[in-house]
Parts: C-alpha cells; sequence; structure tokens
C-alpha cells in the first residue's frame, strides 16, 4: 500500500520534516513572535545553534575592569586587567592582551605580534600569534594555541595542551 507524506514544521529542530499523511499532529504553536534569528534574518534550516555553540554563549564569565595603554611601538596596544601585571607589546602593530601576556623583540622583529592570555609570549617574531595560558612562539609566523602550546620554527603550528612544534 502507497503511503501519502506530507511535511510539518518541527518547533525542536527548526526544520522542515517528511511525516505520514495520518500522523497525529499537536497542532500549529500559538506564539506570535518569530524567534530572535528570525528576527535578525538568520532563521530556517540554514542556521541552527549547535549545542557547542549554545554552551559557549551561555558559560558563565568573570568580568574584570581591564587596562588598555599603547605599547612601546607605532600601532602597539597592551589590554592587562592591572594590578602587577607586567604585559608589553614592543612590536610595531602588535598586541598583547592578559596578565603579563608580552610580544618582544625590537620593533623590527616583533611586527603584526598577538599575545592573547595570561603569559602568552610572542618572542622577536614578526606575523606570530600565542594564544593561550603559557602559550610561546619564537619565529616568524608560527602560531601556538593552547595551554603552554609553543611554536619554536619557521611557520610552525603548535595546537593543543602542551603541544609542541619545530623546524622539521
Amino acid at each position: 500500500m502507497n503511503k501519502v507524506y506530507r511535511t510539518v514544521w518541527n518547533e525542536h529542530t527548526n526544520t522542515w520534516v517528511a511525516v505520514q499523511e495520518t500522523a497525529k499532529a499537536r497542532g500549529k504553536s500559538s506564539k506570535s513572535g518569530g524567534s530572535v534569528l528570525s528576527e535578525l534574518g538568520l532563521g530556517g534550516s540554514r542556521f541552527m545553534m549547535t549545542a557547542a555553540a549554545s554552551a559557549v554563549l551561555l558559560m558563565g564569565g568573570q568580568a574584570v575592569a581591564a587596562t588598555i595603554v599603547d605599547g612601546a611601538a607605532s600601532g602597539a596596544v597592551v589590554v592587562h586587567t592591572g594590578g602587577t601585571s607586567t604585559s608589553a607589546a614592543a612590536g610595531q602593530d602588535s598586541t598583547a592582551i592578559g596578565t603579563n601576556a608580552k610580544v618582544t623583540g625590537d620593533s623590527a622583529t616583533a611586527q603584526s605580534s598577538i599575545a592573547f592570555g595570561s603569559n602568552a609570549e610572542v618572542n622577536a617574531a614578526k606575523n606570530a600569534i600565542a594564544f593561550g595560558t603559557s602559550a610561546v612562539s619564537n619565529k616568524n609566523n608560527a602560531v601556538s594555541v593552547g595551554n603552554a602550546a609553543k611554536a619554536t620554527g619557521q611557520s610552525a603550528l603548535a595546537v593543543g595542551d602542551g603541544a609542541n612544534a619545530t623546524n622539521c
């Protein structure tokens, strides 16, 4: 026997679902207003909030007043939480964010580098990024992401807790 299907809107998953014609329906929701995502033009099946994204948005955090100061070179910015922090950004267009975060080296060797996190460091490297607590990048274009991650080779990428990337 052939079965006939129809499409119904699933409020839980925000998608259209095929169901049998004889399936019972609970009726249309009595909501009068649209969702926030719909109001922003992001509604529909193309944009769904994942559990991970929801968790990130709903995570509680501690708000702390931060100090933003000019770094030692042109375009350099330092953001730290005050107190005894020794955050520093020595390179041109470099950024240091976090307690004791440092972008060091003369302005010719620490250009356009970013240190983000407590004790994160970029040492004498252009275009390098250190992201995470005690993350370190020591060579040009090196990127370290994670707690105590170290990228010590030219264009090296270290991702993860304690990861270490050097020249091969």
